[in-house]
């Protein structure tokens, strides 16, 4: 029963919904695709370091960055009214700008200070996880109240297969 009042909400605004939160996890698929975990940022911090830890580092950090936090916010932006402030400062400010600060901290710091720049990529990305990790939930959240249940899979589909297509 809740489910269709849900649906009959987001129906009045499904294609600009849709459409925006497509381009949305398009691009944040493009942009874990440029700066990938697995490849680019191991690749990185082995030019900065020779230490196996430092690398290992990267999937620790970013792991316990993006599932620790939920513990916590979930209760918090489950009362919420609206989520949409809460993800647009904690996800978009706080998850994607360390990436941005990375870049600036490479540039600067590679070659003079390599050690600080390795301490703040690490930084940077354990700053975008926990980051991300407090606004997943109620960013799940706001996608279940403008998606239909009906409509999701499509939308995910699309909007991951398009990120990946451009990266």
């Amino acid at each position: 029963m809740a489910e269709t009042t849900l649906d009959r909400t987001a129906d009045k605004n499904l294609t600009w919904n849709f459409t925006v939160n497509l381009i949305d996890i398009a691009f944040i698929t493009l942009g874990i695709s440029l700066v990938s975990r697995d490849t680019v940022l191991p690749v990185l911090v082995s030019t900065l370091t020779d230490s196996n830890l430092a690398i290992g580092l990267i999937a620790a950090l970013y792991g316990l960055g993006i599932y620790l936090p939920q513990l916590f916010t979930a209760n918090f932006t489950e009362r919420l009214r609206y989520k949409k402030p809460f993800v647009m400062l904690v996800g978009s400010v706080g998850e994607r700008l360390p990436y941005l600060l990375m870049g600036v901290a490479v540039w600067f710091f590679a070659v003079p200070a390599p050690q600080m720049a390795l301490v703040l990529v690490l930084g940077c990305l354990a700053m975008s996880g926990l980051s991300a990790g407090a606004a997943t939930p109620a960013w799940y959240d706001m996608i279940a109240k403008v998606i239909p249940v009906s409509r999701r899979g499509l939308w995910s589909g699309l909007g991951h297969g398009l990120g990946a297509l451009m990266g």
